[in-house]
Formats: structure tokens, C-alpha cells, sequence
């Protein structure tokens, strides 16, 4: 079945090589691709954590992490070979690992701007910003991503249209299955400080914390 996709959609890959690539453009696409990596996830962690506590610093590397996971699992049912395996003249900036579809970057990709989407939902903010902080982290994590998986040769079309489409219901499984983990008894007893437990730099989080210190003098 995937050899007659394959044969089709190389040439869509090849186009985007031949009439879009520039060294500027090598760089800034493998920026890009690299962004839904775990050396962009484990700092935006530490800010989730300063701001909204552990528990959500953990949920939003789960759900990051499940993406990648659910995606690991398509691709071994699949076993689509990459774009270089099909014609040679396609120019691998980045070293694929495993088979294509779906792109794993792209479902990290998007469930980071899902996971932001969401936070910035919440925010006390005008509804128009609110609607352009979402676009730009649409467009930078999950469109972005996506476009450069192309762009650097390891994926094609159908393959970031797999991730886009699966996107959604497995960030509502993800974060169904870290309710159901966070539900359990171990997790429910824990008595965290409200500092970690709220965010430190939040101003409920220092509130919670002068409550404590006053309960404990007492």
C-alpha cells in the first residue's frame, strides 16, 4: 500500500527541497524541528511549575510525553520507510530513527501547543489576545514543526497530516489517563508546601504559604 503513496508524495518532498531550501532556511527549519525536543519541554516545565505548581509541571511532560508515545506505537504498526529510502534524491538534513508515519515531532509538537492553547485560555486576558497568543503557538509548534519534518527530508505530507489529525483525541487520552494516575491514593495523600504545590511565583501560592507558616506557629 505505501509504495504507490510513497511514489507520489516523494515528488511533493523533493519540490520543497529543489525550490525552497537555502542555507538560512536549513538553519532556521532545523530550529524549528528541534523545538518540540525535550531541551525546549524540560525548561517550559520549570516555568509551568513556577507559575501553576507541580502537579501541572508533571501533567504537561506527560501529556508531551505521551504524545511522542502513542505516535512510537503507530509507527511500529505502520513501518513506512522515510522519504531517502524511496528516492535518492532526497537531501536528509536530520537523521530519522525510525519508520515515518506518523511524525513524532509533529505530535510533540502539537500537543505542546494544545497544552499552551489551553493555559492561555484560562488567563485573564482580552479575548482578541487570547485568540493570537493560541494562533502563534499553533503555528510555531504544530504547524512549524510539521512544515520542517518536510522541509528536512525524513517525512512526508500524509505523515504530518497523521499527527495533526490524531492530535486531539490523544491529548484528551493523555490527560484522562494522568487523571486517573493522579487519582490514585498515593498521589491523592501527598502533602506538598503551597509553594510547590500552587507555583511560587504565584500570589495564591505565597498566600497558601503565610497560611501554613501560621498554622504550624500555632
Amino acid at each position: 500500500m505505501w509504495d504507490a503513496i510513497n511514489n507520489w508524495e516523494v515528488g511533493s518532498v523533493l519540490w520543497v527541497q529543489r525550490y525552497m531550501s537555502s542555507p538560512f532556511f536549513d538553519w532556521f527549519w532545523m530550529f524549528i524541528t528541534r523545538i518540540a525536543e525535550h531541551r525546549v519541554v524540560l525548561p517550559l516545565m520549570l516555568v509551568v511549575f513556577a507559575f501553576w505548581g507541580l502537579k501541572a509541571s508533571i501533567r504537561f511532560g506527560f501529556v508531551w510525553g505521551s504524545a511522542g508515545y502513542f505516535s512510537w506505537l503507530i509507527k511500529i504498526v505502520t513501518n513506512r520507510d522515510r522519504p531517502h529510502l524511496v528516492s535518492e534524491e532526497v537531501n536528509v538534513l536530520y537523521p530519522p530513527v525510525s519508520s515515518a508515519f506518523t511524525s513524532g515531532h509533529t505530535a510533540l509538537g502539537c500537543a505542546i501547543a494544545i497544552i499552551l492553547c489551553v493555559a492561555v485560555w484560562k488567563l485573564k486576558l482580552h479575548k482578541s489576545l487570547k485568540i493570537l497568543l493560541c494562533s502563534l503557538a499553533v503555528a510555531v509548534f504544530a504547524l512549524g514543526v510539521g512544515f520542517s519534518r518536510i522541509y528536512l527530508g525524513v517525512h512526508y505530507p500524509s505523515d504530518v497530516i497523521g499527527s495533526f489529525i490524531t492530535a486531539v483525541p490523544f491529548f484528551f487520552l493523555s490527560v484522562w489517563l494522568f487523571t486517573k494516575i493522579a487519582n490514585l491514593k498515593l498521589f491523592a495523600e501527598m502533602k506538598l508546601h503551597p509553594k510547590i504545590k500552587n507555583g511560587f511565583l504565584r500570589k495564591e501560592a505565597a498566600r497558601g504559604t503565610v497560611e501554613h507558616t501560621e498554622q504550624v506557629e500555632a
